[in-house]
């Protein structure tokens, strides 16, 4: 979750502030993401069925991490169709391993405790979002240091979504 919390802070920021897009443009490329979580509402029952909760939150997990790491080859020069393309099949995986883990979650909660859990899953949940953004704002501030800069480059946020991709895989 850290590092999906920090994907639809950076991208956009890359997308402004390293290729120059304007906010509208960036908005139709990331709107590609809620696009995939829609589309997968209608296919996580039988992909569930097919492939079983722990082989598809593993092999989706590592391939959401991927994923997260291809936003980070993003260049000012990449086709806005690939970027589509990337961003669509990203926002699909990612909602199936949210659906997946979310069915998990209450799995083995007595009907009498599931409010309780729900309170308690949902406040986890918006914790690691938020620690997304903070460990992805933390790269980017370390980046500027290190490299003895006051201005973001591109480069910046392909390294923190790389970075952050690769955390995940491996954690």
């Amino acid at each position: 979750r850290i590092a999906i919390g920090a994907t639809p802070f950076l991208l956009p920021l890359m997308l402004q502030l390293g290729f120059g897009y304007s906010a509208f443009d960036s908005g139709l490329i990331t709107f590609a993401s809620t696009l995939g979580a829609v589309l997968m509402k209608f296919t996580v029952a039988p992909i569930v069925r097919r492939f079983g909760y722990r082989n598809l939150l593993i092999i989706n997990g590592l391939l959401c991490c991927l994923f997260i790491g291809l936003k980070g080859a993003f260049t000012a020069t990449t086709p806005y169709a690939v970027m589509f393309g990337v961003l669509l099949v990203a926002g699909f995986m990612r909602s199936l391993q949210f659906s997946s883990l979310n069915t998990l979650a209450y799995a083995d909660v007595v009907h009498a405790d599931m409010a309780k859990a729900n309170a308690l899953y949902t406040v986890a949940q918006q914790l690691f979002i938020a620690l997304g953004v903070a460990v992805a704002a933390f790269i980017l501030d370390a980046r500027l240091w290190w490299a003895g800069r006051d201005t973001l480059v591109a480069a910046d946020f392909s390294f923190a979504l790389v970075l952050t991709a690769a955390g995940s895989a491996f954690s």
